[in-house]
């Protein structure tokens, strides 16, 4: 998924699901930490594990940073074209959807029409999804 999103040392990079952080600390393994990286995710858990593990792996706040926010809400934490890809692995179960598959499809269209706006031209998308 890092190679498919075609990302250059210097770029930066988000994950609006990024649960443990594992996309994004991979591509700064990959990219020799050369990369900006902002990862979401509505879990505070996940996230305070996303942060754990970052700094496990010698990456501090400057190199990749973790939010606790809802990826709807992504323009509140990415200006508009500041980045280069979005890479992701959606969540896909009935528990996250709430009610049904239908909340799913309504919140990926959200954080795609949200994503719009802060990918930069060219910028990529490689989502993980079930189908």
């Amino acid at each position: 998924m890092i190679r498919c999103a075609d990302i250059k040392r210097g770029d930066r990079v988000a994950d609006p699901f990024c649960g443990s952080g594992t996309l994004l600390l991979e591509a700064l393994d990959v990219y020799d930490r050369k990369l900006s990286c902002i990862g979401l995710d509505v879990s505070r858990k996940s996230v305070e594990g996303a942060r754990k593990n970052a700094l496990a792996e010698g990456c501090n706040t400057s190199v990749c940073e973790f939010v606790c926010a809802d990826a709807r809400s992504l323009r509140r934490h990415l200006d508009d074209e500041s980045v280069d890809a979005i890479v992701s692995n959606l969540p896909w179960g009935v528990m996250t959807g709430q009610k049904d598959v239908n909340d799913l499809q309504t919140m990926y269209e959200i954080v795609l029409r949200n994503a719009w706006y802060a990918l930069k031209d060219r910028a990529r998308v490689v989502m993980l999804v079930l189908r």
